[in-house]
């Protein structure tokens, strides 16, 4: 049985966890959270300081406490976009499972690329033929994880915005009604 008292974004960078989440929260009437967002806020440092100052592990330890968080609250109504590291560990898979029904956003990696090769706010990131390559590498690591800690997958690649969250929505209601 899925559990539906909010939906939880999961996909590598770029796919649109955040502006689908929050299109997503407006149709749904639900609160947006971006867990990234959340996690600088209680840090008080950006994503890109604490993986510079205190390494990558500290912020993985930050993520698993967010979610802890969340599920200690026992909130309702929300869509959790998630960072695309997020679902790597099997205890924050637990902790997204226990808060909702995981929905994948999957893209393949030639849109991810279009998206973000010129982003300048992530750090893994600049636009050389290296960094594509590393991209890719980490991107083909992350795709079973995301099989393995979703719900439901919605693949995005030749959709709008609102074809992705028609398709959640009515993914979600078909798995409920199942």
């Amino acid at each position: 049985m899925i559990n539906h008292k909010n939906i939880i974004l999961i996909g590598f960078m770029g796919c649109g966890k955040s502006t689908v989440g929050y299109e997503l929260a407006k149709k749904l009437n639900f609160n947006f959270i971006d867990a990234d967002a959340a996690i600088e806020a209680i840090a008080g440092e950006n994503i890109h300081q604490i993986f510079s100052e205190r390494g990558e592990s500290a912020f993985r330890k930050l993520e698993t406490d967010y979610l802890k968080q969340l599920c200690e609250q026992n909130i309702a109504g929300n869509i959790l976009a998630t960072g695309g590291g997020m679902a790597l560990s099997e205890e924050n898979q637990k902790y997204m499972k226990q808060l909702g029904v995981v929905v994948w956003l999957d893209a393949k990696f030639d849109l991810i690329w279009q998206r973000v090769k010129s982003a300048k706010h992530r750090p893994l990131v600049t636009n050389t033929e290296e960094a594509k390559v590393n991209l890719q590498t980490l991107y083909k690591s992350r795709v079973d994880v995301y099989a393995q800690a979703c719900d439901l997958k919605v693949e995005i690649d030749r959709l709008t915005l609102d074809e992705i969250i028609l398709g959640i929505i009515e993914s979600i209601r078909y798995a409920k009604e199942s």
